[in-house]
């Protein structure tokens, strides 16, 4: 009798004893109430699909939005960079003089190299 007083005395041999009265009870318990978990069980998981679906198709609506957005906003960085280019460009040809034209080269010489050479033979 004192190693039965030791093991009702021992939480360890508690928790097992529990344990294994549990795993033998609730088998029985399912099957006994399966006739009316299976109907609820049933209902749950179609709510649950059809959440899933709604979600599903949320996501995606949300994605494409998202999608729609980021490309709408690379075209306006786009057209913002394109119109700040040839802003530039354009007050960069109109500081320049003819006299800067020429000296940097930027100027076409060749009908003046045409005619010095009608000239010139």
């Amino acid at each position: 009798m004192a190693i039965f007083d030791q093991l009702v005395k021992n939480e360890m041999a508690k928790g097992v004893a529990l344990g294994a009265g549990v795993a033998l009870v609730v088998p029985a318990v399912i099957a006994a109430m399966w006739p009316v978990i299976k109907p609820v069980a049933r209902t749950a998981l179609k709510a649950s699909l059809l959440a899933y679906e709604k979600g599903r198709e949320g996501i995606a609506e949300l994605s494409e939005e998202f999608e729609d957005l980021v490309a709408e906003t690379q075209e306006e960085l786009r057209a913002e960079r394109e119109a700040a280019f040839q802003s530039e460009q354009a007050a960069a040809t109109a500081d320049k003089t003819p006299a800067d034209e020429i000296s940097s080269g930027d100027a076409n010489t060749e009908p003046i190299q045409d005619s010095q050479k009608a000239e010139g033979g």
